[in-house]
């Protein structure tokens, strides 16, 4: 992994977050729709990285949905 697709070098990465309440019975319609989207941002160019996460009881009650890509000004110059 060079500087450039390394999550960790903040300044070169665009990240976009969803959070979304979802009811218990809407949770395997969303999960698949989830990993469909997940699944086109992978085709894209510039993709870092993408997961979602599932809620914490008493702590988060969203799923979040993140998902990572480089800065266009970094895809120019690589």
């Amino acid at each position: 992994m060079d500087k450039y697709s390394n999550p960790e070098n903040k300044e070169c990465v665009n990240t976009v977050l969803f959070a979304e309440l979802v009811a218990p019975e809407d949770e395997p319609k969303y999960l698949a729709d989830q990993r469909q989207l997940i699944l086109s941002a992978q085709q894209q160019i510039g993709f870092i990285n993408a997961d979602f996460l599932a809620p914490i009881p008493e702590t988060r009650t969203e799923w979040l949905t993140i998902i990572q890509f480089a800065q266009e000004k970094i895809l120019t110059t690589i």
